[in-house]
């Protein structure tokens, strides 16, 4: 299979597979409540991830090796720059920024601590994701 259509199959099934709770809430007229639709959505969402890293991976494998390095940096250099550049946002945020834009939209304590944790928590996984990739070669180095 060609490098980019594993990426379309890939991308577009993935995210059909992220929407699937939605539309059946919408085209069966049964929207699923309480724990039964955050299950399903977590559900959805693990098998959309997982759906999307098997062609990521069969495109990253069929593409030559000049194609593998350049998609490696974009990877690495983009996501660093592109979190990078959301930090001084959240810390805008968390720390009661959006009182200057809005002072209606101003967030309780508890509220600014999850916006927190949700900007950390992929931080932390990058980190691990890197340190584990980094390390899981060590010695093997020619």
């Amino acid at each position: 299979m060609k490098p980019m259509l594993s990426a379309i199959v890939g991308i577009g099934g993935g995210c059909l597979i992220l929407l699937l709770p939605v539309l059946a809430s919408k085209f069966l007229n049964a929207a699923p409540s309480g724990g039964f639709r955050a299950m399903a959505v977590i559900a959805t969402t693990l098998v959309g991830e997982a759906w999307a890293l098997v062609f990521a991976t069969r495109m990253h494998r069929s593409s030559d090796e000049f194609q593998q390095q350049r998609a490696k940096s974009a990877w690495y250099w983009g996501g660093s720059i592109g979190l990078a550049m959301t930090f001084p946002i959240s810390l805008f945020i968390v720390n009661g920024g959006l009182d200057l834009v809005d002072p209606g939209l101003s967030m309780s304590r508890p509220l600014i601590m999850a916006f927190a944790c949700g900007f950390v928590l992929p931080c932390v996984g990058l980190t691990v994701g890197y340190f584990g990739a980094r390390f899981s070669h060590w010695g093997n180095e020619v």
